[in-house]
């Protein structure tokens, strides 16, 4: 008689499948075809409850009284407000000494028609300075 009772039997004869490329062994043990076909009978009883004494003297003797009475009034109000005043000056007391450097194209030239006669064109870099002046002598009035 097998193991579990179910009067079946294990099988002897194993089928083992090699195949691939020979690197890997594949073997099948035919374990799919396992089945459970009966259980062996439990019996619960119960032969006895334990005894349960249970004692508690919890009790309400008395409930304070509830006081629902409230009676609020209250105001808020802006009654002056109060005058602001700012003295705030903003100004350029002065210009800073700078020296700005930009690219520049000029072209000068005569058309006549639409067809260009003569030109000339000056390329560079052209500057702005902002220096403290300083009256030449070729600037004074006299």
């Amino acid at each position: 008689m097998a193991k579990g009772g179910g009067g079946t039997t294990i099988p002897t004869d194993y089928t083992y499948s090699i195949g691939g490329t020979g690197t890997t062994l594949h073997v099948d043990y035919d374990l799919d075809n396992i089945h459970v076909k009966e259980l062996p009978a439990f019996q619960v009883g119960v032969t006895a409850f334990p005894a349960v004494t249970a004692n508690s003297n919890i009790a309400v003797k008395e409930l304070p009284p509830v006081v629902s009475t409230v009676t609020t009034t209250s105001s808020i109000a802006i009654t002056e407000i109060p005058p602001i005043t700012s003295n705030l000056n903003i100004a350029v007391t002065q210009i800073p000494e700078q020296r700005v450097h930009y690219p520049a194209h000029y072209q000068l030239g005569f058309n006549l028609l639409g067809m260009e006669i003569w030109s000339l064109s000056l390329c560079g870099e052209a500057q702005v300075i902002n220096e403290k002046y300083v009256p030449r002598r070729t600037e004074v009035c006299r």
